[in-house]
């Protein structure tokens, strides 16, 4: 009420349009949680026809100083110079030779430092048929006497290098890299299979087999049964019950706290 008869009809006419305009769009893009969003990337996926950008403003107008509208920032445009524009005469028409400087020459005046190639020693075996062994002489920073030198053999440094590896299973020590290092040895990768010497932790059956006959390792199955004096003793004990005076070679020994009687009797018999 109040309202004149054609404004009404106006403004029905705006409703059915608005409406017809409604029915007529796509569906818009639902909303997408915002974790989703961001694995998407910065585009979305086509939905209903509409392809929404995220992240990126469109570009505004920006009038240039001839009058013109065009596209691009609020910065300042700047212009750069066209090639008529420049002074070709300024610059200079051949550059200057530059002077050669001989392969072998130094302009610093100092000599070249060359690394010094490692020299390994073999040391013959006293046993007949067996293979030599390596030679490791001490140097003169640990200040002792020098082995005996009479029986050794050095090798030609340019000759064959031979080869070690150090593997990350168990603690590198500087006193065996640096001893295997003046012994003449080149450090490798334990995968290059060019090593002579491998330094790691006990190997697996795999790789037991995989080796050559040339090739050692500090490690092999079982070592443990020599490295500890429990599993010695235990070891020989078993020997001697079963094969008598032939593994008597040890004094008498006994592991406590399990072998703690037998050794208070023997000594009181003592």
């Amino acid at each position: 009420p109040g309202l004149k008869p054609h404004c009404t009809a106006a403004s029905a006419a705006a409703e059915e349009a608005a409406a017809a305009a409604t029915a007529a769009a796509p569906p818009l893009l639902p909303r997408l949680p915002m974790l989703r969003r961001r694995r998407m990337g910065p585009h979305l996926r086509r939905r209903s026809g509409i392809f929404l950008k995220l992240h990126k403003r469109r570009p505004r107008p920006v009038t240039r100083g001839n009058g013109q509208a065009g596209i691009g920032n609020s910065q300042k445009n700047t212009s750069r110079p066209s090639a008529a524009s420049v002074d070709l005469e300024a610059f200079p028409k051949s550059l200057p030779p530059v002077p050669e400087v001989a392969a072998d020459a130094n302009p610093a005046g100092e000599a070249k430092l060359e690394k010094p190639k490692r020299q390994v020693t073999l040391l013959p075996s006293v046993f007949e048929g067996r293979p030599p062994v390596l030679f490791f002489h001490y140097t003169e920073a640990c200040l002792a006497p020098q082995r005996p030198m009479d029986r050794a053999v050095p090798t030609d440094v340019d000759g064959i290098r031979l080869f070690y590896s150090h593997t990350d299973a168990i603690h590198e020590y500087n006193a065996v890299v640096n001893i295997l290092r003046q012994g003449g040895l080149y450090r490798v990768r334990a995968d290059s299979q060019r090593w002579l010497l491998l330094w790691s932790s006990h190997p697996s059956p795999e790789e037991l087999r995989d080796m050559k006959p040339h090739q050692k390792t500090n490690h092999y199955r079982g070592s443990w049964h020599l490295g500890r004096k429990d599993y010695i003793w235990k070891n020989l004990s078993r020997m001697q019950r079963r094969f008598g005076r032939a593994y008597h070679i040890t004094p008498q020994a006994y592991v406590f706290p399990k072998g703690a009687p037998c050794w208070e009797a023997a000594r009181s018999r003592q």
